[in-house]
């Protein structure tokens, strides 16, 4: 067998429902597709390098509450791993924008518009 066959034996593939760069508000749920030759064992979710949920069952989901993060840029990572050992990461930059700079009245007003 090839170094490159080899290689790509053990390929995980990993999909999110959001994208990198978007902006993100609420209560964002990220979901993973993966897809491997062998089975997954886990998904890992970290919010800026900490780990936040593991989840070993399909649907890969994790509800992130962004009223709970900074404003602004977060990295959102995930690790799946499969049963050979392999490991496979995607990485997002996400933004968290909740509207806080438009102040307190203005989401008063908006709550009284819903």
């Amino acid at each position: 067998m090839s170094a490159m066959a080899a290689l790509s034996f053990g390929q995980i593939t990993i999909n999110a429902n959001v994208r990198d760069g978007q902006t993100i508000s609420g209560i964002q749920a990220i979901r993973a597709t993966v897809e491997s030759k062998h089975l997954i064992t886990e998904v890992e979710f970290y919010v800026n390098e900490e780990l936040r949920s593991t989840d070993d069952s399909t649907p890969y989901e994790f509800q992130i509450d962004t009223i709970a993060e900074t404003e602004g840029p977060i990295k959102v990572k995930l690790f799946a791993f499969d049963t050979e050992g392999n490991r496979k990461e995607l990485s997002l930059n996400l933004i968290v924008d909740n509207q806080v700079s438009k102040g307190a009245e203005f989401h008063v007003e908006q709550g009284r518009a819903d």
